[in-house]
């Protein structure tokens, strides 16, 4: 089955991802166990990325023939893997990916980490969602006040 042509993906809490025709949606074209639940996925420059709750994102490739390339993904971890990548956005031809309380600005073709930043200063206080528009990002945290 072709890869090539528009194509959905889900994600699913018992770690599959599905990758679907987007003509007869039903079809399922390719499925990938990955290592964790799937959170969150977005598509910036020709890649797909996925957001998982080990604290990884998993990124997709077409292949040179226009393929997704679904049996070799690279995997980035952001931070401690008993913390999940909570949400991500694309801002500006980067992806902002949250976990816990910061959030990481990464460069989808290299994969590197451009830039991190505290959006709170409590680690309990976690980036919940993220909408990128103009030429700014909006964050909504959940505050945990803790009683001292």
């Amino acid at each position: 089955m072709s890869l090539v042509g528009p194509t959905m993906w889900m994600g699913a809490k018992d770690n599959w991802l599905y990758v679907h025709n987007a003509g007869p949606w039903h079809e399922c074209l390719h499925k990938v166990l990955l290592p964790d639940a799937v959170l969150a996925i977005v598509h910036v420059k020709s890649r797909v990325v996925v957001a998982l709750a080990n604290a990884q994102l998993a990124v997709f490739r077409r292949q040179t023939d226009g393929q997704w390339d679904l049996n070799s993904y690279h995997l980035v971890t952001l931070g401690e893997r008993n913390h999940s990548i909570r949400c991500l956005c694309v801002a500006g031809e980067r992806i902002w990916a949250a976990h816990r309380n910061k959030i990481f600005i990464v460069d989808p073709i290299s994969l590197n980490i451009i830039h991190s930043l505290d959006a709170h200063p409590r680690k309990e206080s976690q980036v919940r969602q993220m909408a990128a528009t103009g030429a700014g990002v909006w964050v909504s945290i959940r505050y945990v006040h803790t009683h001292t």
